[in-house]
């Protein structure tokens, strides 16, 4: 994207725009953020020119329209949340949404330690109502999407040192490829002022520059 105001217009909805889309007043859309019901809003504009994300921090927000900005995949929680509420009140709701993204994220990683396992979907489900998952997965609205994303990240990190390491034979290196590929799907592109700094650059872009075989090279 060329700029940061398209980044937010192609992947979020104001949170007007998101009450709207969910049908519902705006008062109770922040009534259900501010219960820990429904992630809070991955990007904020202030007045004052700055780029806020759970993520990154304070960014330049290069003369974007004020205002929260929340993922669009969200808009199937935010029904769930909102009709959980009404049946149960809000705080048997919070647990229950928070059971729900506990299990379904545990399952989703299903191979590791119990323990792990456990610490893992607990503070996943921590990121995902702060709204970091709004921030850098491609679609939030699938719990299966949110653990694969952590889990490539995860590994790629692991492998290649961050993204600093770059010596590998050809045949690992392929299946590294083939990886990076996997994670640039689940991952966003991030928007311009964040990408210098994501994973997107750093694990994707700039490895796969390393990485893939030069069109020019003659074969070894």
């Amino acid at each position: 994207m060329d700029t940061l105001q398209a980044y937010l217009d192609t992947y979020y909805f104001t949170a007007a725009r998101l009450a709207d889309a969910c049908s519902m007043p705006l008062p109770a859309l922040a009534a259900l953020v501010d219960a820990g019901l429904v992630p809070q809003p991955s990007h904020v504009v202030t007045a004052d020119g700055t780029l806020q994300s759970p993520v990154f921090g304070a960014l330049p927000a290069d003369g974007a329209t004020p205002g929260e900005y929340h993922h669009r995949g969200h808009i199937g929680w935010v029904a769930l949340a909102r009709d959980l509420q009404a049946s149960q009140g809000t705080v048997r709701a919070r647990e229950a949404l928070q059971a729900r993204f506990i299990t379904e994220f545990a399952t989703a990683v299903a191979d590791l330690d119990p323990r792990e396992r456990e610490c893992l979907a607990t503070a996943a489900w921590d990121n995902f109502i702060r709204g970091v998952y709004g921030v850098c997965v491609a679609d939030p609205s699938r719990i299966d999407n949110i653990a694969r994303k952590e889990r490539l990240q995860a590994a790629l990190a692991d492998i290649t040192g961050n993204g600093t390491r770059t010596d590998f034979t050809p045949g690992a290196a392929a299946q590294l490829l083939e990886m990076i590929g996997a994670y640039a799907v689940v991952a966003m592109p991030f928007a311009p002022p964040e990408y210098p700094h994501s994973s997107r650059k750093r694990l994707v872009d700039d490895l796969r520059a390393t990485l893939e075989p030069h069109p020019c090279a003659s074969p070894a």
